[in-house]
């Protein structure tokens, strides 16, 4: 019983050596696939959602400059990647399709080895079956119920997150129709759509009220530079009117002098 203990032990050993080489492997990997990945899209900003197949999560946001980070996370879910057909996800899908082989060859690899450690450590099958057979139900149920769970759990917070959302986008609808029915007089059920259009006619009503105002003062500065026009030839003719009274004054004193001096 003690040499079967000794080579459970030593078992164990070797399989975790073997899940500590394959987890440093695998992590390799993802960065060269990341590498891959950031030659061609690292700083760029694709049109559509790259979401995850299993989860539904998005793992790159349409319209958002990609980094780093994004793009582990993207290699991090390379066999559960959906997106629309695009010229992107082309580019995606080759680089993905010559990484595939390499996570398929290593895998097969990691299960070559661990189960040649679990057997290499098990001197007599019957003899670990019959040790092991009381603990094996029970741990086979543990770990279901662990898994099931979990499941539970991220399916729950999944559907919190959506219901949540959901609230949102319904109040900001309300603030939005309230809003518009306090501005506008529009009633609080007219459609997203219709509310959307009637701001789009509103925003070129605007434009056009806001060009008339432009031509009504373009009008205005010309008439007052019409006034100003007559002002300056009204004070011009004035100063002329002064002008020819002031001679008119001096040729009457001249010829009053003359007068003067032909008398005495």
């Amino acid at each position: 019983m003690k040499t079967l203990l000794f080579n459970m032990s030593e078992s164990k050993k070797r399989a975790k050596q073997v899940e500590d080489d394959f987890k440093k492997k695998m992590v390799e990997l993802y960065r060269q696939l990341t590498e891959g990945l950031s030659n061609i899209l690292l700083g760029e900003k694709i049109p559509l959602d790259v979401i995850n197949s299993e989860t539904g999560d998005i793992i790159i946001p349409a319209n958002r400059k990609i980094t780093k980070t994004l793009l582990r996370r993207l290699a991090g879910a390379y066999d559960r990647i959906e997106i629309d057909p695009s010229p992107t996800r082309n580019k995606i899908d080759e680089i993905i399709g010559s990484f595939k082989r390499k996570f398929d060859d290593l895998q097969m690899q990691h299960n070559e080895e661990h189960e040649h450690a679990e057997a290499c450590g098990s001197p007599s099958l019957n003899a670990l079956n019959a040790l092991m057979q009381h603990n094996e139900d029970e741990a086979m149920e543990r770990r279901a119920h662990q898994i099931v769970k979990r499941l539970a759990q991220q399916l729950d917070m999944r559907e919190q997150e959506l219901h949540l959302r959901e609230i949102q986008l319904k109040i900001k609808a309300r603030r939005l129709r309230f809003t518009l029915d306090k501005l506008f007089g529009l009633p609080r059920a007219t459609d997203l759509k219709e509310v959307m259009r009637y701001l789009k006619e509103m925003k070129l009503e605007i434009k056009v009220r806001e060009i008339e105002i432009r031509s009504r003062e373009l009008d205005l500065l010309e008439r007052e530079l019409d006034i100003r026009d007559r002002e300056l030839k009204l004070q011009a003719h004035e100063l002329e009117v002064k002008q020819a009274s002031k001679a008119l004054q001096h040729e009457e004193r001249e010829r009053k002098e003359h007068q003067e001096r032909e008398w005495h």
